[in-house]
C-alpha cells in the first residue's frame, strides 16, 4: 500500500509538472504570436519606405546634373537619404530571446514550430545584419553630401519633431568638383544597391513571418 501511494503521489506530481511546462509552452507560443504580428506591421512600413527610398535615388540621379527649379526636391530627397531609421527593422524579440537562453524552446514539442521559429530568427538576424553594412555605407557617404548640400539648409530643413520638410525656397547647390560629384553618386549608387537587397530580404522575412502566423494559428488554435 505504501508502495502504490507512492506511486500516485509520483503520477500527480509528474501530471502536474507536465501540465505547467504545457502550459508555459502555449504562453510562450501566444507571445510569440503577438510579436510576429507586430513584425509584420514594421515590416511592411519598412517595405514600403525603401519603394520609396528608391524612388528618391532614382530622382537624385536624374536631377543632380541638371535640377533646374527642382533644386528644393533635390535637397529634400539628399535630406532623407542621409536617414536611416525609416527604413530600419527592429524585430519584436522579448519572445525569441526568452525561447533561446531561458530553456523556452525545449517546451514547444511541436518540433515543425520550433524549427520554424529558429529559421526565422536566422532570416531577421541576416536582415540586422544586412542593416548594418547599409549604415556604414550611409555614413562614409556623409562627406560627399556636405561638398555639394548646404548643412544650414539642412539644418533649416528639420522641424522641431525632427520631421523633415522641403525648403520653401531653391537654396543653391554649394560648388563641388567633378570628382566630388562621381564619388557621391557613387555612394548613391551603393546606397540604392543595399536598399534593393534589403529590401528583397525584408519582403521574404514578411513572407516568412506570416507563414508563421497562420502556422501556429493552425497548430495552436489561436485566434
Amino acid at each position: 500500500m505504501l508502495f502504490l501511494a507512492v506511486f500516485c503521489g509520483f503520477l500527480a506530481e509528474y501530471q502536474l509538472e507536465h501540465k505547467i511546462e504545457s502550459d508555459r509552452a502555449r504562453q510562450y507560443i501566444v507571445s510569440m504570436y503577438e510579436d510576429l504580428k507586430m513584425d509584420t506591421i514594421a515590416l511592411n512600413s519598412v517595405i514600403e519606405n525603401r519603394n520609396r527610398r528608391n524612388e528618391m535615388l532614382d530622382s537624385i540621379f536624374f536631377l543632380i546634373d541638371d535640377p533646374g527649379d527642382r533644386l528644393s526636391d533635390l535637397y529634400f530627397y539628399a535630406r532623407h537619404i542621409t536617414r536611416t531609421a525609416p527604413v530600419l527593422f527592429f524585430n519584436n524579440d522579448r519572445t525569441i530571446q526568452q525561447l533561446k537562453y531561458s530553456g523556452g524552446l525545449r517546451l514547444i514539442t511541436n518540433k515543425q514550430v520550433s524549427d520554424s521559429i529558429m529559421i526565422y530568427d536566422k532570416q531577421v538576424r541576416l536582415v540586422l545584419e544586412r542593416q548594418e553594412t547599409e549604415i556604414a555605407n550611409i555614413r562614409e557617404s556623409l562627406p560627399y553630401y556636405y561638398k555639394i548640400f548646404d548643412g544650414r539648409v539642412f539644418d533649416d530643413m528639420m522641424d522641431l519633431n525632427n520631421v523633415i520638410t522641403r525648403p520653401l525656397s531653391s537654396p543653391a547647390l554649394l560648388k563641388f568638383s567633378g570628382q566630388d560629384i562621381n564619388t557621391f553618386l557613387g555612394y548613391c549608387q551603393t546606397i540604392k544597391a543595399n536598399n534593393i537587397g534589403n529590401n528583397s530580404h525584408t519582403r521574404i522575412l514578411k513572407e516568412m513571418a506570416v507563414n508563421l502566423i497562420e502556422f501556429i494559428k493552425s497548430q495552436y488554435h489561436l485566434k
